[in-house]
């Protein structure tokens, strides 16, 4: 079974990167790429040699919730099938995560896979919430104007004024119906090979959202709706919607998950997920010892 990482970074590698580049290489036949924003920060060179990572060059600027990943994302997984290419699945991760479960577990967890795919996903539509509802009014009404409007709390601002779109004449037709779910996601091969034919840099529904996004008022996240349309859209493809990760959302602001400290550590011993999220060194290193102490101390 040979696992193949995927990670977008844009920071220097702190010790939780570090933490993580250990544990993701002590699994056998792993293979590690990472895309860099160097525009953002440098990467050790030492780092590189000592973790044998593949960096995708050349690089690309990114921006967080902007069409600019998805390239970064695709040369991640162009990188993995160059240097690996009999690899059995593709796991994206991220800086700020961590496995919960041990080398054995996550190894049978594979060898046991039914699915082609591990992929958080929803329909967009206006009858969902939240995020789910902001993504489809970003990409399926129309920005027209403004208009001046009074809150509820006595303040002034510009509201917005938007109009249908028939999303049937958008490349978001019934024949690619949109999706949108986590960017954390297992891809076996035959997916990613899916993936990698389409184009899905130049795609018309990623020329479609980047175009939508050009509005001022509303913005939907492209990396996490294009590639999550396009897989659940392959009828032949076997997915689950159950990611395997551990993430605590609870009160959430600002469209990012709580940092996981010590008061999570009862429910991640009871989860079945493999991996874990959102770490910070600072605030998560004690509960990180107490997963390295007891839940991956036979790797």
């Amino acid at each position: 079974m040979k696992l193949a990482f995927s990670i977008l970074s844009h920071k220097e590698p702190d010790q939780l990167f570090e933490r993580l580049l250990t544990r993701l290489n002590e699994i056998p036949g792993s293979t590690i790429a990472i895309h860099h924003d160097y525009n953002k920060s440098d990467f050790s060179e030492v780092l590189i040699e000592k973790y044998n990572l593949n960096m995708v060059i050349p690089y690309h600027k990114t921006q967080w919730g902007h069409v600019s990943k998805i390239p970064a994302i695709i040369d991640a997984f162009t990188k993995l099938k160059t240097v690996s290419p009999d690899f059995d699945w593709l796991i994206s991760i991220s800086p700020n995560c961590y496995p919960i479960k041990n080398i054995n577990q996550i190894l049978n967890f594979f060898e046991e896979a039914d699915c082609d795919y591990y992929m958080e996903n929803h329909p967009l539509g206006l009858r969902y919430e939240s995020i789910y509802k902001w993504h489809y009014q970003a990409l399926f009404t129309r920005r027209i104007g403004k208009i001046p409007f009074l809150s509820r709390k006595g303040k002034f601002y510009w509201r917005s004024i938007r109009i249908p779109i028939d999303r049937n004449k958008t490349p978001f037709n019934d024949l690619m119906y949109p999706y949108a779910g986590s960017d954390w996601y297992f891809f076996n091969r035959k997916t990613v090979d899916r993936i990698l034919q389409a184009d899905i840099v130049n795609h018309p529904i990623t020329q479609y959202i980047a175009k939508a996004n050009t509005a001022p008022d509303k913005n939907a996240s492209p990396d996490e709706i294009l590639i999550q349309t396009f897989v659940k859209n392959q009828k032949d493809l076997i997915g689950s919607n159950d990611y395997h990760r551990f993430i605590d959302w609870t009160n959430a602001k600002d469209w990012h998950p709580n940092t996981l400290t010590l008061e999570h550590w009862e429910a991640i011993k009871k989860s079945k997920a493999l991996f874990a999220r959102k770490f910070n060194w600072e605030q998560s290193s004690e509960l990180i010892e107490l997963i390295n102490r007891e839940l991956l101390s036979d790797i």
